[in-house]
């Protein structure tokens, strides 16, 4: 896998990543740049014409996901993980738990804007080891409680999408699940579950989902889109 960065005449800010397991062009805008997969034998005229059909949507979508202000008034209090920021005398900066709550202890008069990279991949490296204590354990239990086997569970950050399955019974999870409500955790959860019998979005599918839901699936599902896998 390689990645190319450049800044387009028309379109700014390009990635492009060329994947050895990509069959098609996929594109998404994120805040940073249009974040493009190609195939390895992909050529410049076919991302060229990719961008000209989905350009205009990919920077509508740029320009919606501007990522959160990390400053003094930051926090998370979700189910699983309460964090905040607090400002304290020390010219250090210490991310310290206590009771059950992360704190991100900050020197007063810190320059927030000017350290948002770093102060996401604290955030970020925090949640990543939280969803690693947490999540596959919610899996285990999920799937004995509704007759599910699965292979192996990995939690990482993802960008678009609550979490995946392969059809090996590989479930990865993304690491801001931990930011929604337990019932919509569980609901992603045994999404993912139900694919290791089901691995399409058929009509069977859509049925053991409202069966593991009890029911509640369509419901949950439109609650669920009402929140962003990113932070």
């Amino acid at each position: 896998m390689s990645i190319v960065s450049f800044t387009h005449p028309k379109w700014g800010a390009i990635k492009v990543t060329y994947s050895a397991r990509a069959r098609r062009i996929t594109m998404r805008g994120r805040s940073d740049a249009i974040h493009i997969t190609v195939p390895h034998i992909a050529r410049e005229s076919d991302i060229e014409k990719a961008l000209e059909k989905f350009g205009d949507k990919l920077l509508q979508q740029r320009n919606e996901k501007k990522s959160t202000i990390i400053d003094s008034a930051f926090c998370i209090n979700s189910d699983n993980v309460k964090l905040r920021v607090e400002e304290h005398e020390s010219n250090k900066f210490i991310m310290r738990q206590q009771e059950g709550e992360f704190i991100l202890c900050c020197p007063r008069k810190t320059a927030y804007h000017d350290i948002q990279e770093w102060l996401h991949k604290v955030v970020i490296n925090t949640l990543k080891k939280e969803g690693k204590r947490i999540l596959p354990l919610r899996v285990k239990k999920l799937a004995e409680t509704k007759g599910f086997r699965y292979n192996s569970c990995n939690v990482r950050e993802m960008h678009t999408r609550w979490g995946s399955c392969n059809q090996k019974g590989d479930i990865s999870l993304n690491i801001y699940l931990l930011l929604l409500p337990d019932r919509l955790i569980d609901y992603v959860l045994l999404h993912e579950l139900c694919h290791t019998k089901e691995m399409n979005h058929g009509e069977r599918f859509w049925a053991l989902l409202d069966k593991a839901c009890e029911c509640s699936s369509q419901e949950i599902r439109k609650e669920l889109k009402k929140y962003s896998t990113r932070l």
